[in-house]
């Protein structure tokens, strides 16, 4: 199947024919050079006599194109021209995406809040339709948004993320994890993706949670935000300690620098769990059946007779 928004082809193969329909026709134009063919088969000088005459019908020559026309129309009805049907039920995605933000003071005074902000937003875009969530933690780790498809919800709620949204100080990447964890069992997704998004602070104490979250069938990534200012009372990041945890998470590890590795993860992971290819088209309005009528009706043209 392909899908253009709200239109597609159920069985799209079938265009495969139009190709060797169109080329049987002009192959069969190119043979008849005079009407029906005749030309093989009678003498030239008796043929422009009977045309003057008046015997040869105009347009005889063109009679191929008919049976072309019906089967270009009836490989379209096949190919299954669909529109979307928005009441028909839908199947819940069961690969969800938790991003777990640091919002601790060496992250949200290094100078890089913004930047990591934008990523991101672009991890949720990545997301596409899997639902997707939001959890804040520094000294301990909070719900921000439930797992959700509707990315317009998480990107406001991204961009308002600033030094004062965990009042609790720390940097506890574990609680952020194991959060995670728990939020994942309720809500019944069967494979899911983690993304880390910060400075690699806590990351050596977090290795613990990130196999529990690989037993129950989640996929960690790590996105390592380097600071732009270094003030000295602010702890050091752990990009390293990050890439570790990418490594046991089964992940992807990436930084603000070159996030394209993570988002390609992110959105080839939307396809690990699937509908059936067998019920993927009971949300379409196969509108194939009534283009076949076409092709009958222009069948009729064959059995017309002549003056």
């Amino acid at each position: 199947m392909i899908a253009w928004g709200d239109l597609a082809l159920l069985r799209p193969w079938w265009l495969l024919a139009l190709p060797v329909v169109f080329a049987a026709a002009r192959l069969a134009e190119r043979r008849s050079t005079t009407p029906a063919g005749w030309g093989a088969a009678m003498d030239p000088v008796l043929l422009q006599a009977m045309a003057r005459l008046g015997r040869v019908l105009p347009g005889a020559r063109r009679a191929g194109y008919l049976p072309a026309a019906i089967l270009a129309t009836l490989a379209l009805a096949l190919a299954g021209p669909a529109l979307r049907d928005r009441s028909a039920p839908t199947f819940r995605n069961l690969d969800g995406l938790f991003i777990v933000f640091d919002v601790s003071s060496s992250m949200t005074m290094g100078g890089a809040l913004p930047a990591a902000e934008d990523a991101a937003r672009l991890i949720v875009s990545a997301a596409s339709s899997r639902p997707a969530g939001l959890i804040v933690y520094a000294g301990d780790a909070y719900l921000g948004s439930a797992l959700s498809t509707d990315g317009d919800v998480l990107g406001p709620m991204i961009a308002a993320l600033d030094g004062e949204t965990v009042p609790d100080p720390g940097s506890c990447l574990a609680c952020g994890l194991n959060l995670a964890g728990r939020l994942l069992a309720e809500s019944g997704t069967l494979k899911s993706d983690v993304v880390v998004v910060s400075d690699g602070g806590g990351a050596a104490e977090a290795l613990p949670a990130v196999e529990a979250l690989v037993a129950a069938g989640a996929r960690v990534s790590t996105l390592a935000v380097a600071p732009i200012e270094h003030p000295s009372d602010l702890p050091p990041g752990d990009p390293a300690g990050l890439a570790a945890i990418a490594r046991a998470g089964r992940g992807v590890a990436a930084s603000l620098d070159d996030p394209q590795p993570l988002l390609a993860a992110v959105r080839s992971g939307g396809g690990r769990v699937t509908v059936p290819a067998a019920l993927r088209h009971l949300g379409w309005h196969d509108y194939g059946r009534l283009l076949a009528v076409v092709p009958l009706l222009l069948a009729f043209g064959l059995f017309r007779r002549s003056a």
